[in-house]
């Protein structure tokens, strides 16, 4: 499938225990496609199309090569609809690490697009940028099953940030 094409599926990942979604929101040729997934696990599959159009609220967005997975049973195209003004903006993604080998200074490199910025620490309004890469089924998987969002506290304490993390 033309990864152009992708734009405003609606995603279906089968996971062990359920099923989640997502709308491929960006072709970013060969860094992937970016796809926003809802918050929400199913149990069973959803076949009520108005459902599946109505989902809304998002638990993170991430890269996946949509277009040469496709073929793998635990993932599919069910729907598709037009893409809101949140979804139609393209997503900043963070990636802890070193600054350069000859400069090993912690810190985050900020992705958005072809660009990448590289800031010393983390502000709390980043908090919210998921990590950069494409994650497999099973971290997928981990993120549901332990309710991980971008801004938890395990994902935020992989480098350095300008603000404490309260825990509630």
């Amino acid at each position: 499938m033309n990864s152009k094409k992708l734009i405003g599926k609606i995603v279906e990942l089968r996971l062990p225990e359920y099923f989640v979604y997502g709308i491929c929101t960006h072709d970013q040729k060969e860094m992937g496609q970016i796809v926003f997934m809802f918050d929400q696990k199913f149990h069973t599959r959803l076949t009520a199309m108005q459902e599946l159009l109505d989902l809304r609220k998002y638990k993170t967005h991430f890269r996946l090569p949509l277009k040469y997975i496709l073929n793998e049973p635990e993932i599919n195209i069910v729907a598709e609809r037009e893409l809101t003004e949140l979804e139609a903006i393209l997503p900043t993604f963070r990636q802890a690490g070193i600054k350069g080998i000859d400069d090993p200074e912690e810190g985050w490199w900020l992705v958005k697009g072809q660009q990448s910025i590289w800031i010393s620490s983390l502000k709390k309004e980043m908090a919210s940028f998921p990590p950069d890469g494409f994650p497999s089924l099973s971290v997928i998987t981990d993120w549901y099953d332990q309710n991980i969002y971008p801004h938890s506290p395990s994902e935020l304490k992989k480098g350095p940030l300008d603000f404490k993390i309260v825990l509630h």
